[in-house]
């Protein structure tokens, strides 16, 4: 089932994006990242998370979510 406009809304909000970044920030520092090259990312949304790893430690990401409309966004 796919997510309704203001579920899209909600989710896709610039705020909730920067604050899943930063707790991935915050979990990669605990990681050896050097060794990390490729990543799946499981109900990516549109595709925040991804986009920061790709272009912060040139890492290929592969995005997958339920909703189809989120991953034409990402």
């Amino acid at each position: 089932m796919a997510m309704t406009g203001l579920e899209k809304r909600f989710v896709n909000r610039m705020q909730k994006a920067e604050r899943n970044v930063g707790k991935v920030r915050k979990n990669l520092a605990l990681l050896d990242i050097e060794q990390i090259r490729e990543v799946l990312e499981i109900g990516c949304g549109i595709g925040s998370v991804s986009a920061y790893l790709a272009q912060t430690y040139d890492m290929q990401v592969f995005g997958t979510d339920y909703d189809p409309g989120q991953i034409t966004v990402a």
